[in-house]
C-alpha cells in the first residue's frame, strides 16, 4: 500500500463517518446503547445527539480535507510528507488512547471495539510509513 492510498482510503471512511454522524446521530447512539438508558430525559438525549452530529462535521471535515491532500502528495517534498504523516500518526496515537479510555471505562460496547479497531488500523500504517527506511511514498 502506498501513502496516498492509505490516505484515500482514510478521506474516504472519514467523510463516509462523518455524513453517517451528521444524519445518523440517533443510529450511533443506539450502536452505543444510549437510547437504551431509561432514565434520561429528552433534552439530555437530544443534547448528546447534537454533540455527536457536531462531531461528525468534524470527521466529515478532516474526510475533506484528506481528500485534498490526497491529489497534492505528488507535487509536495519528502519533507512535507513527512509532516504530514507525523501529524496524522500523533493524531491518530491521541485518537485512539483518549477511544481506547473512553471503551474501557465509559462505553463497554462492541461499536467501541469495532471504532479501537479501525483506529488502530490507522494507527499502525500511519506509523509505518513513519518508521520505514525507505521514504519512498
Amino acid at each position: 500500500m502506498t501513502f496516498q492510498r492509505l490516505i484515500l482510503i482514510n478521506a474516504l471512511i472519514f467523510i463516509a463517518l462523518g455524513i453517517a454522524f451528521c444524519i445518523y446521530a440517533p443510529l450511533i447512539m443506539a450502536l452505543f446503547q444510549i437510547a437504551e438508558i431509561e432514565e434520561m430525559d429528552v433534552l439530555a438525549y437530544w443534547n448528546i445527539a447534537a454533540f455527536i452530529r457536531l462531531s461528525g462535521g468534524g470527521i466529515f471535515l478532516c474526510g475533506l480535507l484528506l481528500w485534498a491532500i490526497r491529489s497534492a502528495l505528488p507535487e509536495l517534498s519528502v519533507q512535507s510528507i513527512k509532516g504530514i504523516n507525523f501529524s496524522l500518526f500523533i493524531g491518530f496515537l491521541v485518537f485512539f488512547i483518549v477511544g481506547l479510555s473512553q471503551q474501557v471505562l465509559v462505553w463497554q460496547k462492541i461499536a467501541g471495539w469495532i471504532l479501537i479497531a479501525l483506529l488502530f488500523v490507522f494507527l499502525s500504517f500511519y506509523g509505518f510509513f513513519l518508521f520505514q527506511d525507505n521514504k519512498e511514498n
